[in-house]
């Protein structure tokens, strides 16, 4: 693995799985109400989409994979702060 590769991921679970999780438990303590219906189960889904990304990437080493993951969780993140105000 290249070390662009291993700041992509980072960065990639840094906002998808983390700041995500972060960010809408924040506005679910706020009093708001999550409207995504696999949201019962959200830190389920949450590792299986990343496992599949490792698997898929580990096995084709497809950096659109992480790079995705990276883009997703930037804008859910930036979604969830900023509905939140």
């Amino acid at each position: 693995m290249r070390l662009s590769d291993a700041v992509l991921w980072f960065g990639a679970v840094a906002l998808y799985f983390f700041g995500d999780i972060l960010t809408t438990l924040r506005n679910l303590e706020a009093g708001m109400v999550e409207l995504n219906p696999l949201s019962t189960n959200f830190l389920a889904v949450k590792l299986f989409v990343l496992f599949l990304g490792v698997s898929i990437y580990l096995r084709w080493k497809l950096r659109a994979i992480p790079a995705m993951l990276f883009v997703l969780g930037g804008l859910a993140v930036l979604h969830n702060i900023y509905s939140g105000i």
